[in-house]
């Protein structure tokens, strides 16, 4: 009796607590895409540290879009969805994008020598097209570990300084086209190209032929570092002690100095599905990764990096500077696409990546193969002799 009523008890007690972990195992499934967004983001969402902006776009229009945290430390300034941010290595599309344009209009071929623009190049006997530095394959050296070195990173960054130590160089780390190596100097050499075929600035080109059609009106690349931007968010480096300022010293279009709100991103976002601004054909470019020397693809395309998985081709960038961070990815097939961006160095932005396109594109497990029927296997038949013949024989176990 007093073991029925043991078990009697043990039920009563366990019973509620297995209906409740099954009851909230439901729940959690059943969140929708943007509150398991606001779940992922929530720790993030208070107002005495820097944060984020997010937008989400999903066939054709924005499916998410929030900020969490302070735009300014020191004032206590909340983001806001027109919150300008830098946005990093996350700018190199953009440069790509005009690149192509360009191109489209037969103003540029990517097939020309880029000394036919900067004559000032040396001639390396093999040489530098603009498809290398589109492709990040000119082994060209990267002026930031070059100013590293020589220990100038944080003085003031032109496209003066960059030229001269291209013009340093004796010759490329690798021949022009035979291998991938990604190099800052690569995409701000194309900013200049820009500005030397159209006669004008590569800031004014982009916001006249890119931002202002698509009434991106909080978005513009910035050409001298001590210029400002009405709601900026400021970029923060966090220590175990204290926030310190990000110093961003680059007077220097390309590779970075673009500054934009998570609002307008979200429109050039929609863009790559429609083309109203460039057309279809050229973000087809941009989603094409250029050939290296010997016929492989080099997996960068018009200033992003390509993966190109059977029905999941995804293209992307992401990138830090001086506290900021910034991760994009597109997938067309999917019609869906996604910016972080973020003012302190805290929490790296690639972190988010893959957990939002799990939530927005969760993966489709595999087909279960069945496993074939077994044939029955059939009875052998033997006669009464034989079995006579077997007989005293030693059996094998």
């Amino acid at each position: 009796m007093k073991k029925n009523y043991f078990w009697v008890t043990m039920g009563l007690i366990l019973l509620p607590l297995f209906a409740y972990a099954q009851g909230a195992e439901k729940k959690e499934i059943s969140l929708s895409p943007s509150e398991q967004m606001d779940k992922l983001f929530d720790f993030w969402n208070r107002l005495d540290q820097p944060g984020f902006a997010v937008v989400v776009v999903k066939d054709g229009q924005v499916a998410y879009q929030k900020v969490f945290g302070l735009a300014c430390q020191e004032h206590g300034v909340a983001i806001t969805p027109k919150t300008v941010f830098n946005i990093a290595t996350a700018a190199q599309p953009f440069v790509g994008m005009a690149v192509a344009m360009l191109e489209k209009q037969g103003k540029l071929s990517l097939e020309d020598d880029i000394r036919k623009y900067i004559p000032e190049v040396p001639d390396f006997g093999s040489p530098v097209k603009l498809r290398h530095l589109l492709h990040q394959t000119s082994g060209l050296r990267d002026w930031l570990p070059v100013l590293q070195l020589s220990g100038r990173e944080k003085e003031e960054v032109t496209i003066e300084q960059v030229l001269k130590i291209v013009k340093a160089q004796k010759q490329p780390v690798f021949p022009p086209g035979d291998r991938f190596q990604v190099s800052n100097t690569n995409y701000d050499m194309l900013a200049e190209i820009i500005r030397r075929a159209t006669g004008r600035s590569f800031s004014d080109w982009t916001w006249e032929n890119i931002f202002k059609p698509l009434k991106m009106t909080r978005t513009q690349f910035r050409d001298n570092c001590r210029s400002i931007f009405d709601d900026q968010a400021f970029t923060y480096n966090f220590t175990r002690q204290e926030y310190l300022k990000g110093i961003d010293n680059l007077s220097l279009t390309g590779s970075h100095s673009l500054f934009a709100s998570i609002a307008d991103l979200a429109k050039w976002l929609l863009n790559l599905e429609t083309g109203q601004v460039g057309g279809k054909d050229v973000f087809a470019k941009m989603f094409s990764a250029g050939m290296l020397n010997n016929g492989q693809r080099s997996g960068f395309g018009y200033g992003l990096k390509i993966d190109a998985r059977p029905g999941r081709r995804q293209v992307s960038q992401t990138g830090t500077w001086a506290g900021s961070g910034a991760a994009l990815a597109y997938f067309p097939e999917q019609k869906f696409g996604f910016i972080v961006l973020a003012n302190w160095d805290y929490t790296p932005v690639e972190g988010f990546v893959q957990d939002i396109i799990d939530i927005y594109l969760p993966a489709v497990a595999p087909p279960v193969k069945k496993a074939p029927p077994t044939k029955a296997k059939k009875a052998l038949k033997v006669s009464g002799e034989k079995l006579d013949q077997n007989k005293g024989l030693p059996t094998c176990l």
